[in-house]
């Protein structure tokens, strides 16, 4: 599966202002995009910017005094927070402290806290213990984070302590700068009603479960900051559909901040069925001895043990009564006679129930079975932890697509369409072993205090994948599910990498780690491969909202584990047992030392320079992170291109100490682009690692040499820009020059901007904009000014025939996110040397940026200087029966003409003329009145009174007809001329049929050149 779009089925009403029509993903009245299964994702949860860095961010002395006096120690920093995410290195002593036991590791871990206030800058009191164990003499202990008496959601302050009172590793997710009124401003029952929004919800049948009293603080990260909702978590259980959501609401303002889907789903695109076998639907039917079953004899209940026996006291023939109700698991077969069983036993003599066709169905057996194996492995792997230790319930439809799912709150697992043939998840144990997978994550998560479980979808699939495939030693999920036995739901034997293979797709990114799991399994044992994935999960409780920073944390926290594993010293400077394997495997993802390296560079861009006599010092830090590999990068290079990456120049960096080199670009001369970039060779993956100002999308660091500003435009009071094209199609959302009003919404990349609330410009508030408004926030108007077609805006000539290599440079905002799906918008820029007369592409692209960016081209690329230079942008978005196919705006601003001649500045241009062409250009235009209108609008046609831009001169009105269009495209009304330029229309259809309130266009074209106006009926 590639992007996740919202689907609609084509059919609109429009009622009333408002649009009705079936979808799949949605808004809610605040703008959060619902994804397709109903939840509302955090801006992490799909961003791939993971925000760390090995530089301190903030206490900055602190810490290099900290690094200065431990320099074995690497510390991964959070860029939002300052916190260091994750830390380790060659133990540090607790003072006071010689050894730690039961009694005292509490005091131990908050005395380590305290002696480190200035560093964390975090008070033992601000904090709530919610694990504590030990593992092979390395204690775990992991504290939230309190505000004000409430637990802070996804925070952690967590410490690795050896018995000897050393702390060999940290972590810390910790928020200072919160500052919330924790006394809610809404209700409680109001909350309820809020936290169903969007959802197919039945009043008789549903309900909202919330534990009164109970507010929690949520933070919520964007790329570069971070806020906080006072919010109340409630649980939406749906027994009418089988769904069940977390819906985290904001008791300010309404607005729901979080909803997490609590049924994880087996996604495949062809049906599931199963049976009731050992290993698969093909494998012979045994008799298997059914553990932990109820059983009533003569009304006494008894469970039997692992090996299907129990013993009774009876003193005369008694009644025996049983079902598939058992201590650890529980099978339902809806609309379907239940497994059950009636006889007699008789004392003294021994008596076999045997499960058969005869008062079970083979589905009921299988699953029953099965369940109870997966539980007797996981308490073979941890015999102490209690989180499983309860009655799964495990529920058999018929109807539906064939699917599994598992309830990400309780733990319960659901499997659908169990009699179809082309697909048998029923009859497959490793798709039961997959659910019951994601049931250990949620459930041993908050055992370990994590009241949440695992957030990171990705890492739930992977997690659930490898419990299936460890069980069985068996790489792929699903194995024989299908009646083409070579095809596999999934296989985690695979070469999927980050962050190229990554597509949002939770159960696609969790191939990665996956992947990397049982690549280490293949090269160590399956005992160990089990040992080490149960017990990192259990230790270190890897997970975050963003992915890429997740798969760090579990290669990170792999290593920590591992080095509690056989001849592991708990000391993370002198490497861990199983490193090479650990570090080869991970690697082989892209999720190891490649990554780790990623993280630790720094670098400060090379900015714009006059100066053409001396080379130009490029400097940055990168590192090996891993201290124990011994190891620094190798081969470090700068690249240099001064012609557009048409050819490159490599140069040897100079390693000048402190995990930081240096090289020199020789001087250019004037009008030169300069662009570069960094590598080195990590010796852990054997690859070359790339550094750019984007390691996700490759983009060089760049600029320019010897040019100055001959000309600016901020839009501020500027003139004789052209609005609209003959060849224009939109009726809504065209460019125009205005104030651009904020347009954001949570979509399935996460928090994205539509359209920003400000310009660019330091000073000012203007820009050009495809439809500067907002439509007042609500779908309705946020699709009506958005482009329904194409859109063009023209600049004024400009002479440019004295210049020296110019560029055009320009800011420019393009937002392009997947809606229905289809064709998404496209921005493109051309250039014209005679006035508009020929045209010439300069860019046409439909990737979109994720803030302001700066865009610059050389001129003399494209076309030659000349007195009459333009500049054409063409914006166009696209539709399907009015519905945008992708939620897309442009915009530009603070756009600059740079030359290479000397003396040459922005307000003294002394070798050359650059002037803005005053052009007084009056096109015709539409008069409507009065509007907003009630009954019926005038709408008067007015000439054109002159225009110095032949192509759009108009001198009289050859009308063919005009045109109502309704905000999605739909021609609703048709007016045919008369000899008045004045025609009345009356709110009807060409039916004869009273139109809906709302907005709508008025539209014709005179002499090729189409011009429309807004009107609204009230």
């Amino acid at each position: 599966m590639g992007k996740l779009f919202i689907t609609i089925v084509i059919t609109i009403l429009v009622i009333s202002n408002s649009v009705l029509f079936s979808q799949t993903e949605k808004l809610t009245s605040n703008n959060k995009l619902i994804e397709a299964d109903g939840s509302i994702l955090l801006p992490a949860q799909k961003s791939v910017n993971m925000n760390l860095t090995t530089q301190p961010i903030k206490s900055e002395q602190n810490w290099f005094d900290f690094q200065a006096k431990n320099p074995s120690w690497k510390v991964f920093f959070n860029g939002i927070t300052g916190m260091p995410h994750r830390a380790f290195g060659k133990p540090i002593q607790v003072n006071g402290f010689s050894s730690v036991n039961e009694n005292n590791i509490e005091e131990v871990a908050l005395a380590f806290i305290e002696q480190n206030r200035k560093l964390f800058n975090i008070s033992p009191d601000e904090l709530k213990l919610r694990k504590k164990l030990q593992i092979n003499n390395l204690w775990t202990l992991s504290y939230s984070q309190i505000y004000q008496g409430i637990e802070v959601l996804l925070t952690e302050v967590e410490l690795r302590i050896r018995p000897d009172a050393k702390v060999m590793a940290f972590g810390i997710n910790f928020y200072k700068d919160i500052n919330l009124e924790i006394v809610p401003a809404i209700s409680q029952s109001k909350a309820k009603e809020i936290a169903y929004e969007g959802l197919t919800f039945d009043n008789k049948k549903d309900q909202v479960l919330s534990d009164e009293g109970k507010l929690f603080i949520l933070p919520v990260k964007t790329n570069n900051s971070v806020s906080f909702g006072l919010v109340r978590e409630m649980i939406v259980d749906m027994p009418s559909s089988n769904q069940k959501f977390a819906s985290y609401v904001d008791m300010h303002n309404g607005e729901i901040l979080w909803r997490r889907n609590l049924i994880a789903n087996v996604e495949t695109s062809i049906n599931v069925k199963g049976g009731v076998k050992l290993v698969s639907r093909l494998s012979e039917q045994t008799d298997e001895n059914f553990g932990n079953l109820n059983l009533l004899v003569n009304g006494q209940s008894y469970y039997t043990d692992e090996n299907g026996n129990v013993t009774v006291d009876i003193s005369s023939a008694s009644p025996i009564t049983s079902s598939l109700n058992g201590k650890y698991a529980k099978v339902v077969y809806d609309g379907q006679t239940n497994a059950s069983f009636t006889g007699t036993v008789s004392p003294g003599e021994p008596f076999n129930l045997l499960w058969s066709n005869n008062n079970s169905h083979r589905f009921e057996r299988t699953l029953y079975y099965h369940a109870n194996h997966a539980h007797s492995f996981y308490k073979m792997m941890d015999p102490v932890s209690k989180a499983m230790d309860f009655q799964l319930s495990v529920t058999i439809y018929n109807y539906g697509q064939p699917n599994a799912g598992s309830d990400l709150e309780q733990g319960n697992i659901s499997f659908f369409g169990a009699n179809g043939t082309s697909l048998y998840v029923v009859e497959t144990p490793s798709v039961l072993y997959h659910e019951y997978g994601h049931s250990i994550n949620t459930r041993l998560y908050k055992e370990m205090g994590i009241s949440q479980g695992m957030v990171n979808l990705a890492c739930h699939e992977a997690l659930a994948d490898l419990n299936a495939g460890l069980m069985t030693d068996q790489p792929k999920v699903g194995y024989l599910a299908f009646p083409d036995t070579n095809e596999t739901i999934r296989n985690l034997v695979n070469t999927r990498k980050y962050p190229a293979n990554i597509n949002g797709e939770s159960h696609n990114d969790g191939q990665i780690l996956g992947g990397a799991f049982w690549d280490l399994r293949k090269v160590t044992n399956l005992d160990y491969a089990r040992w080490l994935v149960h017990y990192t999960k259990k230790m270190g409780t890897p997970d975050d909202e963003n992915t890429g920073i997740a798969f760090f944390e579990w290669f990170i926290e792999t290593l920590i584990t591992d080095d509690s594993h056989g001849d592991g010293d708990n000391d993370m400077s002198n490497g861990t047992p199983y490193s090479k394997e650990i570090i080869e495997s991970f690697n082989k993802h892209d999720i190891g030392t490649k990554l780790a390296m990623q993280l630790s560079f720094e670098h400060t861009p090379y900015g714009d320079t006059q100066d053409t006599e001396n080379p130009y010092k490029i400097q940055f830090v990168v590192r090996n992170p891993i201290t124990f590999l011994n190891y620094e990068p190798k081969n470090v290079k700068l690249h240099y291109s001064n012609d557009g990456l048409k050819t490159k120049t490599e140069l040897a960096a100079t390693y000048l100490g402190n995990d930081t080199y240096e090289a020199y670009i020789p001087a250019m001369p004037k009008g030169t682009i300069m662009k570069y970039y960094m590598s080195a060779l990590d010796e852990g993956s054997n690859q070359n690692v790339y550094f750019s100002k984007d390691n996700l999308n490759f983009k060089p660091y760049e600029f320019l040499i010897g040019y100055k500003v001959g000309f600016t435009d901020d839009f501020e009071n500027s003139t004789g820009w052209i609005f609209g094209d003959p060849s224009d199609a939109a009726t809504g959302g065209r460019w125009e020059l205005g104030v651009p009003q904020l347009v954001a919404m949570q979509a399935s990349t996460g928090y994205v901007v539509i359209q920003p609330g400000t310009d660019h410009s330091e000073n000012g508030t203007k820009c050009l904009v495809t439809g500067a408004s907002n439509g007042g926030g609500t779908q309705q108007g946020i699709i009506a000014n958005m482009p329904n077609g194409k859109t063009t805006v023209i600049s004024p000539p400009f002479d440019i025939s004295g210049t020296e290599k110019p560029i055009f440079s320009y800011y420019r905002f393009f937002s392009n996110v997947p809606y229905i799906g289809g064709n998404p918008g496209s921005f493109r820029t051309l250039v014209s040397s005679n006035n508009g007369d020929n045209w010439v592409q300069v860019e046409l692209t439909n990737n979109p940026t994720d803030d302001w960016e700066k865009t610059y081209f050389p001129i003399e690329s494209f076309v030659q200087k000349s007195n009459r230079f333009r500049v054409k942008f063409e914006f166009t978005g696209y539709r399907y029966s009015g519905i945008p196919m992708y939620f897309a705006e442009g915009l530009v601003d603070d756009i600059e003409i740079l030359t290479a001649n000397d003396g040459a500045n922005i307000t003294d241009v002394q070798n050359y003329t650059l002037r803005q062409a005053q052009d007084d250009i009056k096109t015709s235009s539409i008069s409507v009145s009065p509007n907003p209108f009630v009954d019926f609008v005038t709408i008067s046609l007015n000439e054109a009174e002159s225009s110095s831009f032949d192509k759009l001169r108009m001198t009289s009105f050859k009308i063919r007809e005009i045109l109502i269009f309704d905000i999605y495209g739909k021609i609703i009304k048709t007016l045919k001329p008369n000899n008045s330029k004045n025609l009345i229309w009356d709110a009807t259809d060409d039916n004869g049929n009273t139109v809906s309130k709302g907005i709508y266009f008025v539209r014709t074209q005179i002499e090729g050149k189409y011009i429309s106006e807004k009107i609204i009926l009230e």
